[in-house]
């Protein structure tokens, strides 16, 4: 499932790291999952959202960056 807010802004075309992308990755055993968090642009934040839901991950994005954040890996294979 993938999620997002009306704080990341879409632009279709600028190639500006606008959104967080947050990644839960639930697990099977009682502990607690693990949540990873990127930096993207928004059309790299859609098409990564859309084909992960496809793995059962659960996706949001929005536009709350902080410092630190790295850029979402392989980023040529979202654009």
């Amino acid at each position: 499932m993938a999620r997002y807010t009306d704080t990341a802004i879409s632009n279709g075309v600028d190639d500006t790291l606008n959104c967080r992308v947050t990644v839960y990755f639930y697990r099977p055993d009682p502990q607690p999952m693990m949540i990873l968090e990127y930096l993207a642009t928004w059309p790299e934040a859609t098409e990564f959202a859309a084909a992960a839901r496809q793995f059962g991950l659960l996706v949001t994005f929005d536009g709350d960056m902080r410092p630190g954040l790295r850029q979402l890996p392989c980023r040529s294979l979202w654009h």
